[in-house]
């Protein structure tokens, strides 16, 4: 069973240590602060940059660069509150100054 979800199905079929259920990953809620390997000092929170860089799916953040509105791992390519707040850390920037709307596949509307 990996919660129909790619990254649950992957993150148990990466041959994890005999202790270990799954392998700690990126994109997994519940492996956010597991510790890492080379540094047990430090988690994958720590990786990322911390709390300000986390963004849990769906949610109601008032910052454009942290929204998302997916409810499934398969949405957030289509989601245009999650591609929105990718754009703008990528820009390194979080004012929204417009939107242009895309259709589901991610190919432009107009």
């Amino acid at each position: 069973m990996y919660h129909k979800s790619l990254l649950y199905f992957v993150a148990r079929a990466l041959e994890p240590d005999f202790w270990e259920f799954e392998k700690p990953m990126v994109g997994l809620a519940r492996t956010i602060s597991a510790k890492l390997k080379s540094n047990p000092s430090k988690s994958l929170l720590d990786l990322i940059g911390g709390p300000s860089n986390l963004v849990l799916a769906p949610n109601s953040a008032l910052r454009p660069d942290s929204r998302s509105t997916a409810h499934g791992h398969g949405e957030f390519d289509d989601d245009a509150a999650t591609m929105t707040s990718v754009l703008l850390r990528i820009l390194n920037q979080n004012v929204l100054t417009g939107t242009v709307p895309y259709r589901k596949g991610g190919w432009p509307s107009g």
